[in-house]
């Protein structure tokens, strides 16, 4: 992969890793369930670390953040919150069901993302424990899915 192609693919993780913690910061702001509350937090933190191990390898790699991409994450952010509002869907359990799956598709795009770089034989990327990260992932999208199954059952009564 040429230098050209790692700043696009990583760039467009980043952009989905900023464009996640903007969702969770909606979902934590329109939804009082208290165990969502704590698992929105939790995976803030988790996402937010995974987000810095990106930026780490992009620093490692010598590649920059591309700020018109950020810019396309957090426009794709901005357009999901509108589409599954409240006021577009008329229930909050479809917006949160809606929202939670945007999250676990992103989620699932971060482990493809992980396990493509654990394919490297860049030696400046041996510092990093993808499996760990891979693993992590994993455990986030387990939590998600939990909550995403009783939104569902709510949705679908």
């Amino acid at each position: 992969m040429s230098t050209a192609e790692q700043s696009t693919y990583l760039n467009d993780h980043l952009a989905g890793a900023s464009a996640a913690l903007d969702l969770l910061d909606a979902l934590a702001d329109d939804d009082r369930d208290a165990p969502l509350q704590e698992l929105v937090a939790r995976l803030r933190t988790d996402i937010a670390s995974d987000r810095d191990q990106l930026v780490a390898v992009m620093q490692r790699l010598e590649i920059e953040p591309a700020a018109v991409k950020q810019l396309g994450g957090r426009v794709a952010e901005k357009a999901l919150r509108i589409k599954s509002s409240e006021t577009v869907t008329g229930s909050s359990a479809l917006t949160g069901l809606q929202r939670t799956e945007a999250l676990i598709v992103g989620i699932r795009g971060k482990i493809a993302g992980w396990t493509s770089l654990k394919t490297s034989r860049d030696p400046r990327l041996e510092a990093f424990d993808f499996d760990a990260l891979i693993s992590s992932a994993h455990n986030q999208q387990d939590h998600l899915e939990q909550y995403r199954v009783k939104a569902a059952a709510i949705v679908f009564a």
